[in-house]
């Protein structure tokens, strides 16, 4: 997470968005979305990764 501001395309890109600004970085438990600007980052969502992983056993 701390690199993020000095490497902003460390993050995949999301294969389900078109848009390629749109990426998510693994920082352990959790995963972060975020939008790439001309000259900011904006996180848009950050959840753990253990929960989504409760959501997925249930079904």
């Amino acid at each position: 997470m701390e690199k993020l501001p000095n490497n902003p395309k460390i993050g995949r890109q999301f294969p389900e968005f078109s848009m390629s600004s749109i990426r998510k970085l693994i920082h352990s438990p959790f995963r972060i979305m975020y939008v790439l600007n001309k000259i900011s980052i904006q996180i848009i969502r950050v959840w753990r990764s253990k929960r989504l992983m409760h959501l997925l056993l249930d079904y």
